[in-house]
């Protein structure tokens, strides 16, 4: 396999492991998620409609107390007014009951007394749109729902639960003698408390202009669920919109599992990339360079072609033409080193001996090549400026006589050629000896007498 199939299809399965991992993890597990989340979303819904039925009935009976008694039956007769105003038409009244209105109508629609309540001021008024409230409500009030009516509304752009019972007797007998109207506000405190146990991130109440589907989900994602209720508290002027935060066991008993699959899945992924490289890359490097090592070694001439990938296989056979080459070249400048007379000696700066020539052998032992060597290279760190080459000449040594030549190959890599001038030196001093010396007696002569004179008095 070539490095370039197997990148490609590394690639090929990354992506298609990345792929699966989404439309497993983040499609198939996520519509299963949101589906509960949903349904979950529509119980915590009908459970806050509960609440709030709970409060309007609360408050309906609270409404039933006070209008069933007879001294607010008394007082619509006109028969206590200013005590029962003193007493129970009162800031406190409004602070202790934890509402915002109290009214007393007539049955034809008339104020008795009463009114909303601002806390701010402590004062007790009526506005415009409580009056057109109370009329409206007054209107669509039959025989068979005055004793029940209980709900919420918009009032003044806000949530407000609204109750209205008879004034009656305390037995619940006698004819009506009038209405009386109570309600609150939902508060920032009743929200806090709905966000506080149903998780709920806001709530809202609006009114509905058109139909609409009784549920509707606007945002639906692993972070924020937000969806709209029409035909809330059955009301079909009104429509709660409320946001939940993704925060409950449903999801948080998922994770563990999600995390538990996608830590798996990376872990069988990593095992599955570990083997493939080690396989397919670090293998087969380390052998490379294991079989260069022995080859520069000299433990083998070539290196093998067993390698699972093209590209090491034709890397390798890229060196072994490369070897081969380097014998072919070593082996014709052996053969020149062998034919020529000269010494051919290769060494380098650490005084090892790369190759010599058998004109070496011939002419030197160890101990002396060793000699010749470290005197060499003492000549050459006496060199200030080396340019490559150095000459020297008449070196003896055991009798004998050279001329070399060092060149610097590479870096920290010489050749010396040296030529042998023994016979020559030695041919040299007979002539000499004949020139200056006579040859009967062996005495110098009259020419070396006259040679050496000169030399002294120069």
């Amino acid at each position: 396999m070539s490095l370039k199939r197997f990148f490609l299809l590394l690639f090929i399965f990354i992506f298609s492991f990345l792929l699966i991992s989404y439309f497993f993890i983040f499609k198939f597990l996520e519509l299963g998620f949101l589906s509960l989340e949903k349904e979950n979303s529509k119980k915590i819904l009908n459970k806050i409609e509960l609440y709030l039925q709970e409060e309007m009935i609360k408050l309906h009976n609270l409404t039933k107390d006070w209008a069933a008694w007879d001294d607010a039956y008394i007082f619509m007769e006109n028969k206590n007014y200013e005590k029962f105003i003193k007493i129970n038409i009162v800031p406190e009244t409004y602070l202790n009951l934890k509402i915002d209105l109290l009214l007393y109508t007539y049955l034809n629609g008339k104020i008795k007394a009463g009114g909303l309540f601002n806390e701010k001021s402590g004062k007790i008024y009526l506005n415009k749109e409580l009056l057109n409230l109370i009329k409206e409500i007054l209107k669509n009030l039959s025989n068979k729902n005055l004793y029940d009516y209980k709900k919420m509304i918009l009032f003044m752009n806000k949530p407000f639960l609204i109750s209205v019972y008879p004034v009656l007797k305390s037995d619940f007998k006698g004819p009506p003698k009038g209405y009386l109207f109570m309600g609150r506000f939902l508060t920032s405190e009743d929200i806090n408390t709905l966000a506080t146990f149903f998780d709920i991130k806001e709530f809202q109440i609006l009114r509905s202009d058109k139909p609409s589907p009784e549920i509707n989900f606007i945002k639906v994602d692993f972070n924020e669920i937000v969806l709209e209720k029409a035909n809330f508290l059955n009301d079909e002027t009104l429509k709660a919109k409320i946001s939940f935060f993704v925060e409950n066991p449903y999801i948080k008993s998922i994770i563990p599992f999600i995390s538990i699959t996608q830590i798996s899945l990376f872990l069988i992924f990593a095992i599955i990339m570990s083997f493939l490289i080690d396989k397919y890359i670090l293998k087969p490097l380390l052998k490379l360079l294991s079989e260069i090592k022995e080859v520069e070694i000299k433990e083998k001439t070539r290196l093998s072609l067993d390698y699972p990938t093209k590209e090491y296989k034709n890397l390798a056979s890229v060196i072994n033409e490369f070897l081969e080459d380097i014998s072919v070249r070593e082996n014709i400048y052996k053969a020149v080193a062998e034919k020529t007379e000269n010494l051919i000696l290769l060494f380098n700066g650490e005084k090892n001996i790369i190759f010599k020539n058998t004109n070496v052998d011939l002419c030197f032992d160890s101990e002396e090549l060793k000699y010749l060597i470290e005197n060499i290279s003492e000549e050459l760190k006496n060199i200030e400026v080396f340019e490559g080459k150095l000459v020297i000449t008449n070196f003896n040594i055991k009798n004998y006589w050279f001329n070399f030549q060092i060149i610097e190959v590479f870096k920290n890599l010489y050749l010396l050629i040296g030529q042998n001038i023994t016979e020559a030196k030695l041919k040299e001093e007979k002539l000499f000896k004949m020139a200056t010396q006579d040859f009967l007696t062996g005495l110098y002569n009259r020419r070396y007498l006259e040679d050496a004179l000169e030399r002294i008095m120069a």
